[in-house]
């Protein structure tokens, strides 16, 4: 957005309130359940689970693991959605684990042309063939 787009709301939108957050408020999902659980006296392991991210082992009273909670990855603007935005198979895989409905492409190589040829013929519904 440019700047003069904004001078342009301010301007025509004086009652408008702004968010005033206070210095340090915690807005990062771990860090937010961090503070959960350390307000409720729960039992967890706060970890590093990689470069830069936190992760949380939820404990039972003996200690033993019960699960991790980590920071969920939004395929967004990073190289993984444009890595799938480009490949139509890898974005059908993150589509059926998300549970949303799609098409079911396989990919076959030269050496495997016998099989795609019994899978076809076994095939009852439309098949779409593309050659890369």
């Amino acid at each position: 957005m440019k700047s003069s787009d904004l001078e342009y709301l301010f301007e025509n939108i004086p009652d408008a309130k702004q968010n005033r957050y206070p210095e340090g408020a915690v807005i990062e999902n771990i860090a937010l359940y961090k503070q959960y659980l350390d307000e409720h006296e729960f039992n967890f392991n706060y970890k590093k689970v990689g470069r830069g991210f936190w992760g949380i082992d939820l404990l039972r009273t003996d200690g033993s693991k019960i699960s991790t909670i980590k920071n969920p990855i939004y395929p967004t603007n990073s190289k993984i959605c444009f890595s799938i935005a480009r490949n139509k198979y890898k974005a059908e895989r993150y589509l059926e684990a998300a549970g949303v409905s799609t098409t079911k492409s396989n990919i076959y190589g030269l050496k495997d042309l016998d099989k795609a040829r019994r899978e076809l013929n076994d095939y009852e519904k439309k098949v779409s063939l593309s050659n890369r």
